[in-house]
C-alpha cells in the first residue's frame, strides 16, 4: 500500500451506522408483549385518571340578534339627507343593521359584561374554589394571593364561557362548562340577560342625551325645515326609549334557553378521546423501551 493510500485509509471517515430492517421486525415480534403491556398500563392510567377529574357539563343558550337596534337606525337613515351633517352630532346611528349586530356581539363578548356577571352571581369564591373555604367562607390563600375580578373574568372568559356565532344562520350559541350542569345553565342564561340589559339602557340613554340636544337646538333655529326634521327626530327617538322600555328581549331574542344537562351527559373527562390518547401513549412509550434495549441488535456498524 503507498503512502497516500494509507494516508486515505486513515483519513476515511467512519461508516456511519445503519438500522437492520429484518432484526428490527424480529426484535419487536419478540418483544410485542412488552408493547401491549405499555399499552394496557396507559389505557389503565388514563381510565384511572377520567375517575379523579370532576366531571364537566356544557349548558347552552341559543340566541338570533334582533332588529331592534337596527330598525330605528334604518327610519332615521331617510332624514339623514335634509339634515346633513347634524344628525350625526345628536349622537344618533345611521347604520345599517350590520353595524348594530356587530355592537350587539361586542356588548356579548365585552369584559364589562363578564365582570357584571361576576358581580351578579358572585362567581369569584367559585371561579376560585381551590382557594376557597366554603364552610368557614374565607380565603385559603394570603391576601396577596387572593384572586381579583379582573383574574375571574380571564378564567371565565378562557375555560368556562364560549361565544359562537353562525353567519349563514344567524344564530348565536353561548356555552357555559362547569362541573354543576345547574349553575352552568343559569349562568348561560344571566349572561343573555345581562346584555339585553345593558343593550337597553345604552339605548334609552342615548336616545334621551339626543334628544335633549335637539331641544336645545330647536330653540336656536328658526329655519322651518330643519324644526320638522327635528322633531322626526325627536319622535324617532321617543319610539326607541318605548321599544327599549318594553322589550325584554332588546338585542337578543333567546331561541332556546339554557337546561341543566342530565347527570349522565358529562363532555369531560371523555373516554372516547382519553383511552384512545392513552393506549397510543403506552404505544409509544413501549417501543421507546424495546429499540432501546435491543439498540446493539438491530443497528449496523
Amino acid at each position: 500500500m503507498t503512502e497516500d493510500n494509507k494516508h486515505n485509509a486513515a483519513t476515511r471517515p467512519p461508516s456511519e451506522p445503519q438500522i437492520d430492517l429484518a432484526q428490527m421486525i424480529a426484535l419487536l415480534r419478540r418483544s410485542a408483549w412488552i408493547i401491549a403491556l405499555s399499552m394496557l398500563v396507559g389505557l389503565a392510567l388514563a381510565w384511572a385518571a377520567s375517575l379523579r377529574i370532576a366531571p364537566q357539563y356544557e349548558a347552552d343558550v341559543t340566541l338570533r340578534a334582533t332588529e331592534n337596534l337596527s330598525s330605528g337606525s334604518g327610519q332615521l337613515g331617510g332624514l339623514a339627507g335634509s339634515l346633513g351633517g347634524f344628525a350625526s352630532l345628536t349622537g344618533l346611528s345611521l347604520g345599517g343593521g350590520s353595524d348594530a349586530r356587530e355592537r350587539s356581539m361586542a356588548i356579548l363578548r365585552s369584559r364589562a359584561l363578564g365582570l357584571a356577571l361576576i358581580e351578579e352571581q358572585s362567581l369569584i369564591p367559585l371561579l376560585f374554589e381551590e382557594s376557597w373555604d366554603a364552610t368557614t367562607e374565607s380565603w385559603t390563600v394570603p391576601d396577596s394571593e387572593v384572586p381579583s375580578a379582573l383574574d375571574a373574568w380571564e378564567r371565565l372568559s378562557e375555560e368556562v364561557r364560549a361565544i359562537e356565532e353562525e353567519r349563514r344562520s344567524g344564530n348565536i350559541t353561548v356555552t357555559f362548562r362547569w362541573s354543576d350542569p345547574v349553575r352552568a345553565a343559569k349562568w348561560a342564561n344571566a349572561l343573555v340577560d345581562l346584555a339585553n340589559r345593558r343593550t337597553r339602557e345604552l339605548a334609552i340613554e342615548s336616545a334621551t342625551q339626543s334628544n335633549a340636544f335637539l331641544e336645545q337646538e330647536l330653540g336656536r333655529t328658526s329655519n322651518a325645515n330643519i324644526k320638522g326634521s327635528i322633531y322626526s327626530l325627536i319622535e324617532k327617538n321617543i319610539a326607541n326609549i318605548t321599544l327599549a322600555n318594553v322589550s325584554s328581549d332588546y338585542a337578543f331574542e333567546i331561541i332556546d334557553p339554557a337546561l341543566a344537562s342530565d347527570p349522565d351527559d358529562v363532555v369531560w373527562p371523555d373516554l372516547k378521546i382519553m383511552l384512545p390518547a392513552g393506549a397510543f401513549a403506552g404505544l409509544v412509550f413501549g417501543l421507546c423501551v424495546v429499540l432501546v434495549r435491543g439498540r446493539s441488535n438491530v443497528i449496523i456498524h
